[in-house]
């Protein structure tokens, strides 16, 4: 990921130098929410006070180049690459369970029952809160075609990688199961979560891709289906 940042600087900065591009170039914002078809959103969430959940969104950040270590030797995952930032929220739980909150929170899917959730006032100290922590990770994919595999494609699978990291994480000394929360989710381009784009910016939409009927193709094959019948019965 590095390397291939400073191919892209080193590109600009050849084409500001001919006059092709300005400075403003170098400077653009990402399109790390561009980039992928798939995601991992690791949502870290605590039950208790805002310092609490300092210290466990920490611990879990702190752990996350050990997934992205296990993710990159898993075959089929060409890169994985963690975004520099995370996203946090503070809401109340009000006859909502935690587990509710937190498997909403992070997708697009969710956003409408999140948006029903109440955000804490100072007033509202001594209620019970739920804060949550969401850490993104880009995933290029690359499965190959494989004989005897039912559509011949490889399915990926990391659950190996994200139990690891599961068992890493509740291994803190002070981790509390009734406090302390972590899920990783997979999360689609389409389906990311509005709060990571900017205003201004045009969030990816789910494209229905509909198959285009080639009717010479149709009856290129349904003529051999029909020689190949003649051929079974007259043999």
């Amino acid at each position: 990921v590095i390397m291939s940042e400073l191919e892209r600087g080193s590109e600009i900065m050849a084409q500001i130098n001919s006059g092709q591009k300005s400075w403003g170039d170098l400077f653009e914002r990402h399109d790390f929410f561009y980039r992928y078809k798939f995601y991992l959103c690791i949502v870290a969430a605590t039950v208790s006070t805002d310092e609490e959940h300092l210290k466990w969104s920490g611990m879990v950040e702190s752990r996350l180049r050990q997934l992205i270590l296990k993710l990159e030797v898993t075959e089929g995952v060409e890169i994985a690459h963690p975004y520099v930032k995370d996203f946090s929220d503070s809401f109340l739980i009000e006859g909502f369970k935690p587990e509710d909150v937190i498997s909403s929170y992070g997708t697009l899917q969710g956003e409408a029952f999140i948006k029903t959730l109440k955000k804490p006032s100072p007033e509202d100290k001594d209620e019970k809160q739920i804060h949550l922590t969401k850490l993104f990770v880009g995933l290029d994919i690359k499965l190959s075609k494989t004989a005897g595999q039912a559509d011949g494609i490889k399915k990926l699978d990391i659950q190996y990688p994200c139990s690891e990291f599961y068992s890493v994480c509740k291994g803190w000394a002070t981790f509390n199961e009734e406090l302390h929360h972590i899920q990783i989710k997979n999360v689609k381009l389409y389906d990311l979560p509005s709060d990571v784009y900017i205003e201004g910016e045009v969030r990816p939409k789910k494209v229905n891709k509909k198959r285009k009927k080639d009717s010479q193709s149709d009856q290129l094959k349904r003529a051999k289906s029909v020689s190949a019948s003649t051929t079974s019965v007259t043999s």
